[in-house]
């Protein structure tokens, strides 16, 4: 007598995981209906003629049950389904989702079913490659993973891995501070998208100090530089902030007049090379402006005392003179009357330094010593082709060397 359309609700069998795929059974009109949700299915005599096709997906021993709302399956008139999952159709990476540069953790990798169930018969040594995470800066080194000896390989290469019912672990180690999408391919299976492990890799604290800069300068103008805090991979250490009381090395002062090389402090005020200098530090980077003032090429070092810009770290710049504002005579400081001596004329810059821009032909009037009187005789220089030109007459140079008189 138990006829017509009844509707029930069916119960005891889970969804898969990835992707999520609830278990069904259809209705009279052949619709999939989810678990738990009321299904209008057709009896006649007791027996269900129209719907009651199931669908399971998750891989488990499922016991169905199902109820009408007055009347139910009992325990012991429950169906108990074991479902098995397919074929593997992708690999899975699993693990935490931070870590920390240069540290190690261990992932796992599943093979996994359309619905995201283990395939167990996938086992024994498979051969990965691994991908997604970028190498370090500075120095360059690149992620790496362990094969099934322990031995570290790095992304891109191939790794034996051993597989049980399925699953492998390995200790991977990140060295550059990203988010990382970590995926892996046996050749045939990958993971791709959502089945690829996302790291957010930290920076290490900071081990040094980091100059960048322009790579050359003029003397006496302003050049912007950045110090980093950075970790032994080169990742900026966030963590490095506030006032840190730095002094800079590795450039020397000019010579005439000795003017030092500076860089701004915190309220923008030049403070001498080997001097404290207190610069504010923001998510580990600071920039200031640098002075320098000797024709030279200068390493640009600095330290608070504990980290430090050593070796590549400091900033190489070559610091070219300012175009010449002066003229600077050489020579002895005696001669005797009517005798000749080598006197040296330099281009120089308002630091000192020689403007090698200040070439070729130049017309130069000498002065400062006296005729003799008896015979009258001036002072001479010689000009470029030799010819004695008394001061206080133009003389073409062409070479800063000239014999006076």
């Amino acid at each position: 007598t138990y006829s017509g359309s009844k509707s029930l609700t069916f119960s005891g069998a889970a969804s898969s995981a990835g992707p999520v795929t609830a278990p069904t059974v259809t209705d009279k009109d052949g619709n999939a209906v989810a678990f738990g949700t009321t299904t209008p299915i057709t009896f006649t005599s007791g027996v269900a003629t129209a719907g009651g096709s199931l669908k399971l997906y998750k891989a488990e021993s499922a016991t169905i049950a199902v109820t009408d709302g007055t009347i139910s399956a009992a325990v012991s008139d429950r169906l108990t389904v074991t479902v098995s999952g397919l074929a593997a159709s992708r690999l899975v990476v699993s693990g935490s989702g931070s870590q920390t540069a240069g540290q190690a953790q261990t992932v796992t990798i599943a093979a996994k079913d359309t619905y995201g169930n283990t395939d167990t018969t996938y086992t024994g040594d498979k051969t990965l490659t691994f991908s997604g995470a970028g190498d370090s800066t500075n120095p360059v080194v690149r992620p790496t993973v362990t094969d099934k000896n322990s031995t570290k390989h790095t992304f891109g290469a191939a790794t034996t891995v051993n597989f049980t019912a399925g699953s492998a672990s390995a200790s991977m180690t990140l060295y550059n501070a990203e988010t990382s999408t970590v995926a892996v391919t046996d050749g045939s299976l990958s993971a791709a998208g959502s089945d690829a492990l996302s790291v957010v890799v930290a920076s290490a604290p900071a081990t040094r100090l980091v100059v960048s800069g322009p790579a050359s300068q003029t003397a006496g103008q302003a050049r912007t530089i950045s110090v980093y805090a950075t970790d032994p991979y080169g990742n900026t250490d966030p963590t490095y902030v506030g006032d840190k009381s730095l002094t800079f090395s590795g450039a020397a002062s000019s010579s005439s007049p000795v003017t030092h090389p500076t860089v701004a402090n915190k309220s923008a005020v030049a403070t001498n090379f080997g001097t404290p200098t207190t610069i504010t530090f923001a998510y580990g980077v600071a920039s200031r402006s640098m002075k320098l003032y000797a024709h030279e090429t200068a390493l640009v070092a600095v330290t608070d005392g504990t980290l430090e810009a050593a070796g590549d770290d400091r900033l190489s710049v070559a610091v070219s003179a300012a175009s010449a504002s002066r003229l600077v005579v050489t020579g002895s400081a005696s001669q005797t009357a009517g005798q000749a001596q080598t006197v040296t004329v330099t281009a120089k810059d308002a630091y000192g330094n020689t403007d090698t821009t200040y070439t070729g032909d130049q017309s130069l009037t000498f002065s400062g010593a006296a005729n003799s009187s008896s015979p009258v005789t001036h002072p001479t220089v010689t000009d470029k082709d030799g010819n004695a030109v008394a001061f206080g007459s133009r003389s073409e140079e062409h070479t800063s060397e000239l014999q006076s008189h």
